[in-house]
């Protein structure tokens, strides 16, 4: 699901179900949500928790860098994909790189087409 699609599912059905699909691992996205609403009402010590829980997979990491850029969250999308490489994502360090750009305002190169 999407982090858009997160946003609308949130605010629609609430906190409380948001916190159960964080909990029931479907998606990198409720878990960071999960954590932006507990850091919003000063639950430091859950919030922690919760980031060191999606720090430990790299594939729920790497997820959630994506699905943060492509949405223009570019900082955010840095540090999750950053600890996506730390902890061996294969493909992470491309992700780092390419937010990179994005964040220094560069634009991503449009796929050529065939010369006919």
């Amino acid at each position: 699901m999407s982090l858009r699609l997160q946003r609308c599912f949130a605010q629609t059905l609430g906190v409380g179900a948001l916190f159960w699909q964080a909990a029931s691992g479907t998606s990198s996205a409720a878990i960071w949500m999960m954590i932006m609403t507990l850091d919003e009402y000063g639950v430091e010590q859950q919030a922690d928790y919760w980031r060191r829980i999606l720090a430990q997979d790299p594939a729920t990491t790497f997820d959630l860098a994506a699905e943060l850029a492509a949405v223009g969250a570019y900082r955010p999308a840095l540090h999750w994909a950053a600890q996506a490489r730390t902890v061996g994502h294969p493909e992470a360090a491309a992700l780092c790189s390419e937010i990179k750009r994005r964040l220094a305002g560069d634009r991503p190169l449009p796929t050529a087409l065939p010369l006919s």
